[in-house]
């Protein structure tokens, strides 16, 4: 299972068991306010500073999906290799995507944001 605050703090997303993404919401503490079934098994996931996108990986490698209402939505592959780790980090109109594969190898990517 995976954990992160959105970036307003007012909410989390968590990664279940059962390959569902969860949205929890501080206020409302007894069920998710959001949920939805992902399209591939996940391991870990980090949210863009925006908390709109979501970088998602696993053992089918690492791609960027949009969150909406409805799910999430693939927006962009970075990566079809096994993923263990990742993180994502934006500095003026630059987002840096970081992934960590079980060999121990590190990729960058580098994203130009509007």
């Amino acid at each position: 299972t995976a954990l992160q605050l959105t970036p307003d703090q007012n909410h989390c997303y968590s990664l279940g068991q059962d390959n569902k993404l969860y949205r929890h919401s501080f206020n409302q503490t007894k069920q998710p306010v959001w949920e939805t079934q992902l399209p591939y098994s996940a391991t870990c996931f980090t949210l863009d500073q925006s908390g709109q996108h979501i970088l998602m990986c696993g053992q089918n490698g690492a791609s960027i999906n949009q969150i909406s209402v409805g799910g999430v939505a693939p927006v962009l592959k970075l990566s079809s290799t096994s993923v263990a780790a990742c993180h994502w980090a934006n500095a003026n109109q630059c987002g840096t995507c970081v992934t960590a594969g079980l060999d121990g190898k590190v990729k960058i990517f580098t994203l130009l944001t509007p």
